[in-house]
């Protein structure tokens, strides 16, 4: 019976069985959460709608189809932030201008590859840019201007 169709493994007894039902409850607290943050009132139909008892009945990808879920609810959250800062708060500028963009969301998510190499001063100023912090490379120079020194002029 799809319905109960875990009511028999939480009732035997079986470290599993609760382990599994701490995490579906768990999954669902997660949402609840995530939810909130985002300032939602009422979620879309989901995974998670579904009874500790009853869940995963049907559904191919079920933990794929759970996290993009739970992460579309955190990216919602992380967007409402970022639109209570300042309109011209570079995180704010920052995030809202790259956020849906797939390619500048690529940079810190995974291990560099030796055809993408950077220098060090490139990756500053990438990740710099990704953040939305000031270019250091922009900034005033702290060194002392160059003069020539007396023993080197030519009279």
């Amino acid at each position: 019976n799809e319905e109960q169709r875990w009511t028999a493994f939480y009732a035997s007894g079986s470290r599993f069985g609760e382990a599994l039902k701490a995490e579906w409850q768990r999954l669902q607290q997660l949402r609840s959460a995530a939810m909130a943050a985002a300032g939602l009132d009422n979620a879309e139909e989901s995974v998670l709608d579904a009874d500790t008892n009853s869940f995963g009945h049907r559904i191919s990808k079920l933990h794929k189809l759970t996290f993009d879920y739970l992460g579309s609810l955190e990216r919602a959250a992380i967007t409402r932030r970022a639109k209570e800062l300042p309109r011209d708060d570079p995180r704010r500028m920052a995030f809202l201008a790259s956020a849906d963009c797939k390619y500048s969301n690529q940079l810190l998510q995974g291990t560099p590859i030796e055809a993408l190499r950077f220098t060090a001063r490139e990756f500053r100023s990438a990740v710099q840019n990704k953040f939305g912090v000031p270019q250091s490379r922009c900034a005033p120079s702290r060194t002392t201007p160059r003069t020539p020194r007396c023993g080197s002029m030519s009279t």
